[in-house]
Parts: C-alpha cells; structure tokens; sequence
C-alpha cells in the first residue's frame, strides 16, 4: 500500500519565479512537492532529512529558471525547512514549561 503526501509547511513562493514549494511527509521521509500555480508538476521524496542542498537540486531538476538568485532560493529553503521543523517538534515537556510557585 502507498503512503500519501502529507504537507508540513505553507507553499513558498520562489523568488522571481511563478513557482511555489512545500515541505512534507510520505511516510517517514520527508519529500518536496513543486506546484506552478495551482498545478502540482512535481513530488519529490528526500534521501536526507531536510538537507537545503538537495531540496535546491530537487528543485533545479523539476524547474526551469533561467534566471535567479541562489542566495534568494536559498534564503526560501532556510525559512521552510525551519517552518517544518518547528511544525514536527514534538511538545515540550510539561514540567520543564511550567511556572514556579
């Protein structure tokens, strides 16, 4: 049986581009899903846990750019891989949150 997408984070628009990315789960690994405006082109699973440079070649190969800004792309990728981390982190530990007396 297949597992299914799951989105962790928002669609990121990429810079100078019409192209947005997300961040998800198929299963235990984590995978990006490319879209050109509301049309899914690509999904793509991870062999890394939210490795930046292969999220950007993942992209490179789905998407043709002729021109853009690595530092920009990069930029976008930082900011989503730290959305998904912070939307799988799992809760805290009660004790350690709670106020003294």
């Amino acid at each position: 049986m297949s597992q299914e997408y799951q989105p962790i984070t928002q669609k990121y628009l990429l810079p100078l581009t019409s192209y947005l990315v997300e961040l998800g789960r198929i299963g235990d690994r984590w995978a990006i899903r490319i879209f050109r405006g509301k049309t899914e082109i690509a999904t793509t699973p991870l062999m890394t846990d939210l490795n930046h440079n292969e999220i950007f070649n993942a992209i490179q190969n789905n998407v043709s750019m002729p021109q853009f800004s690595p530092e920009r792309m990069f930029g976008a990728i930082g900011r989503m891989v730290q959305e998904a981390r912070i939307n799988t982190a799992g809760p805290s530990d009660p004790e350690s949150s709670s106020q003294p007396p």
